[in-house]
């Protein structure tokens, strides 16, 4: 039996079959769509030209959110490289590095 579930990456609904649905869904790799059929995944941050921005829900490890309270960073501005896209030390170290003036 053929199931649709929404791939938490990318956002797009993708059918599949069920037991391989409910694998990913239990790795947390994608989500059921909810009952009236629109995406429960996390928000996608939409092209500004579509003048739709969304939040996106995005893991920090605790040390890159120490270091950035410390540096007066807002980690919005921070584009992660982990695991899903989540915020990692490196990423804001490199982030400090490529704010400062270039001499």
């Amino acid at each position: 039996m053929s199931v649709q579930v929404i791939d938490v990456k990318t956002g797009q609904l993708k059918s599949m079959s069920e037991r391989y649905a409910r694998i990913l869904v239990k790795m947390k790799r994608a989500r059921w769509p909810d009952q009236e059929g629109q995406s429960i995944a996390p928000e996608v941050i939409l092209p500004p030209s579509s003048g739709l921005v969304r939040q996106v829900e995005v893991k920090v490890s605790k040390a890159a959110k120490a270091l950035a309270e410390s540096a007066g960073i807002d980690l919005n501005k921070v584009a992660g490289t982990g695991t899903d896209g989540a915020i990692t030390k490196p990423d804001v170290e490199a982030f400090i590095v490529a704010q400062q003036p270039q001499e």
